[in-house]
């Protein structure tokens, strides 16, 4: 059925209606007019007729023009949406991957361990090659502040000489890493130091950090050297200066004497006292003399006592002693005795 149909029908039932309410006749005449007049339409009309029905019934549900203007309002309604920019949310997201990058490396450096090993061979090497080559104030201003407080440069120094056969001429300080030992800022390493003539010795230091003017130093605590080849050595030389002083026992080498007293003996005796210390030796008569190298007192690593025995002329059995001080690369006398042996 078409819509002229459909409107046909309302339109009768309307008149239907107006005829019962007013009661009013309709005429034959007006039907069979309505009748012919939709007969004589032509097929134009029919065509149109049914366009029109299909577009009724297909889109009956959804006008196809509303539909597109809804689009259109939609997208419009998209695009009144306030658009973020690209780069700023970039900006964001790389400053934000910044910011935790910094956090990150602060709390490393703020939580891990400080390396010390860096310092601790700088100082050591420092302080024993400065010792090699006898700058006393630079090795003592190396040692902490509290050593310092406890032994001045003076005394430093002195302990210096009581080793300095061992100590000086370093030429080079070789650490074991492997022996380090540290904990919060105090430890100890061990190492070789190697010497201008060939031989080498080892140490152990012990270091403490401190902080001086806002900044962290390393300082040594304490230290010892060994060397059992420059100890062999210096034992050999420090008994061969006790052989030659004996061969200066003899009326036509008292130069020599003189020259095998230490310096600072030869200043406190004078020439009166040593050519009087020289006279006696010699109007002893001393022979069958007898020091033995295993016979000795080693005060310190540079001063060494040695004890033996000898008969003077007239056939008296003493034992004497001879002490021997290392200084300037060399072995010295400071002391020599003779006393009776006592008798059983």
């Amino acid at each position: 059925m078409g819509f002229l149909d459909r409107f046909k029908k309302k339109k009768d039932a309307s008149d239907s209606a107006k005829e019962s309410a007013e009661e009013a006749p309709v005429s034959e005449e007006s039907d069979d007019e309505l009748s012919a007049d939709e007969s004589d339409l032509p097929d134009e009309f029919d065509e149109l007729q049914a366009d029109i029905d299909s577009v009724t019934l297909e889109d009956e549900d959804e006008d196809p023009l509303l539909g597109e203007l809804g689009e259109t309002k939609n997208e419009a309604r998209k695009d009144t949406k306030p658009k973020v920019p690209v780069k700023l949310i970039a900006g964001i997201a790389v400053g934000f991957l910044f910011l935790m990058i910094l956090t990150a490396v602060g709390l490393f450096f703020m939580f891990r361990e400080t390396d010390y090993l860096p310092m601790v061979e700088k100082r050591v090497t420092d302080f024993f090659l400065a010792l090699g080559q006898k700058k006393i104030p630079s090795a003592y201003g190396i040692l902490s502040p509290v050593l310092r407080q406890k032994q001045s440069q003076t005394d430093f120094q002195n302990a210096y000489m009581s080793s300095e056969w061992l100590l000086e001429k370093i030429s080079r300080v070789e650490l074991n890493h492997a022996s380090y030992k540290e904990r919060g800022g105090k430890g100890s390493i061990k190492g070789h130091v190697f010497y201008e003539a060939g031989t080498r010795g080892s140490f152990e230091v012990q270091f403490a950090a401190e902080e001086v003017q806002k900044k962290e130093l390393v300082f040594l605590t304490g230290f010892s050297v060994e060397s059992r080849e420059l100890r062999e050595a210096s034992l050999r030389a420090s008994h061969n200066a006790v052989q030659e002083f004996i061969k200066t026992w003899d009326a036509a080498r008292l130069n020599q004497f003189k020259g095998s007293l230490h310096p600072r003996v030869q200043e406190a005796l004078g020439n009166l006292k040593s050519n009087l210390l020289h006279s006696r030796l010699v109007e002893a008569g001393f022979r069958d003399i007898v020091f033995p190298e295993d016979r000795m007192v080693e005060h310190a690593h540079t001063e060494i006592t040695y004890e033996g025995t000898a008969t003077t002329k007239l056939g008296t059995r003493m034992k004497g002693s001879i002490t021997v001080f290392y200084s300037e690369g060399s072995w010295s006398v400071t002391m020599v005795s003779f006393e009776p042996e006592a008798e059983l």
